[in-house]
């Protein structure tokens, strides 16, 4: 019995000695040279990294070897190209990504950055390469940044009725600017970004999935897919037979120029923006799955058009947007299932000038909808828009409760203020003093004339298909 025992620690001794050979080694050295650790040049970092006085270049594929995986260095560059992008992905149990510079700015561009349970990216000092000295600041291009336990932003990769991933965290903590273009950012659970000293600025234009999508007789898609047939008189594209080899070959129809779409969301606990200076999220698309709130310490609020896309979010929960100077949502397309609470002190906005832009905007709500400028002194302009709280009541506008009560010194919603047909549509029930006539019905939408001179519009939607 005993013999057996010690053949038993023997074995596991040599497993012991065995698995501590196999440790990932964390690479700290620097090339004198240039002050620069260059993956391709210098070796690989599979198990991390870790010299801040030296600056760190990530230029090909590296695998993690630890469920924790980090990499600290003065300035952390991720660079690869559109044919072969960086792939940094924790495949491990609970698995997370860590990059920290400590003097310098991160930067990542064509890469795909993933792991199960958190994806960090720190910044806490300043970068003085390039000159001038500035803040240190997170720029992501073109690139994938997922923090989920499937890697991917659905609960089955690539399977979009499977459901939202809603595990793992996506932080950000700058002392200058966040920057994310064209990029897919998603953080099932949460999302925290912070930049103490700078702006946030997103865009994510095609967003998440169903919308916006692109009409393929318009988007050219058409003449890639369906050359004019040789010899037909006159010339047509028709019949088309047209194969697709995979889903992004399907999803391209819809969202040509974005393989895979790029969808920015999550938060299914939280998603939560925190900027000292301006906030942009024009013509960006988001998924929220929770709670999300947008702050500025003195900066103002974007989510208007850019490239001809409108700013388009959806959300399960609240949406609160609190500025310090002019909150922008010019044309915006929102649907939240909580309440829309967008608040502004106005400060620097010149007396008599619009504090909260809501021209054109298109927005539903389940809960409140309360839109506040400067205590209720600051001009709101939701001229041409359309804002639904959906329940019993209508939406507060500076203090009003409803059409009758808006202050229009300080509320601008009627055509008499926006010009002929140029009104809002401002959705809620409450008769006041009743009806007695019977509505007036025009295509979708019906119309009646309270007892007390108030005329109401309904937007009435055809029954969906379940």
């Amino acid at each position: 019995m005993r013999r057996n025992w010690f053949i038993a620690a023997l074995i596991l001794g040599l497993a012991l000695v065995a698995n501590s050979g196999a440790e990932a080694v964390v690479q700290t050295g620097c090339n004198v040279a240039d002050n620069k650790w260059i993956v391709t040049r210098d070796g690989p970092i599979n198990g991390g990294y870790n010299n801040q006085s030296c600056i760190l270049v990530i230029d090909q594929t590296v695998t993690p070897d630890l469920q924790n995986w980090q990499a600290d260095a003065k300035r952390i560059e991720i660079t690869g190209t559109a044919g072969t992008p960086v792939v940094i992905v924790n495949m491990a149990t609970n698995s997370k990504l860590t990059f920290d510079a400590a003097n310098g700015d991160i930067v990542v561009k064509f890469a795909t950055i993933k792991a199960r349970s958190a994806v960090n990216f720190f910044c806490s000092g300043t970068d003085s390469d390039p000159l001038p000295v500035h803040n240190c600041r997170l720029d992501v291009d073109d690139s994938i940044v997922i923090a989920a336990k499937s890697l991917d932003i659905f609960k089955i990769p690539g399977d979009p009725s499977s459901g939202f991933s809603t595990d793992g965290n996506l932080t950000v903590s700058t002392v200058g600017d966040i920057d994310f273009q064209n990029s897919t950012v998603w953080g099932g659970s949460g999302i925290h970004f912070k930049s103490s000293q700078g702006a946030i600025t997103i865009f994510c234009p095609f967003g998440s999935v169903g919308g916006p999508c692109q009409d393929p007789l318009v988007s050219g898609v058409l003449e890639a897919l369906c050359p004019i047939i040789p010899g037909s008189n006159p010339p047509t594209r028709f019949p088309c037979d047209v194969q697709f080899l995979d889903r992004d070959a399907l999803r391209a129809v819809c969202f040509p120029g974005a393989p895979g779409g790029i969808f920015c969301g999550g938060g299914n606990t939280e998603a939560r923006f925190s900027a000292f200076l301006d906030i942009d999220v024009s013509g960006s698309t988001f998924t929220f799955l929770n709670h999300v709130s947008f702050t500025s310490v003195v900066g103002g609020f974007k989510a208007g058009k850019k490239n001809n896309l409108p700013s388009r979010i959806t959300s399960d929960s609240n949406l609160f947007v609190t500025v310090h100077t002019t909150i922008d949502v010019t044309d915006a397309i929102w649907d939240v299932g909580g309440s829309i609470k967008l608040t502004t002190d106005c400060a620097g906005v010149a007396p008599g000038a619009v504090c909260i832009d809501a021209k054109r905007a298109d927005m539903s709500s389940q809960g409140n909808m309360q839109f506040t400028a400067d205590g209720n002194n600051g001009l709101i302009d939701l001229c041409g828009g359309t804002f639904e709280k959906v329940g019993s009541q209508f939406p507060k506008f500076n203090g009003g409760n409803s059409p009758a009560t808006y202050p229009q010194a300080t509320v601008k919603f009627t055509t008499t203020q926006c010009g002929p047909g140029n009104g809002a549509v401002i959705d809620g029930i409450d008769t006041g003093s009743g009806v007695a006539m019977t509505p007036a019905a025009y295509g979708r939408r019906a119309f009646v004339l309270t007892n007390g001179g108030w005329l109401l519009g309904l937007d009435i939607d055809p029954p969906r298909a379940l």
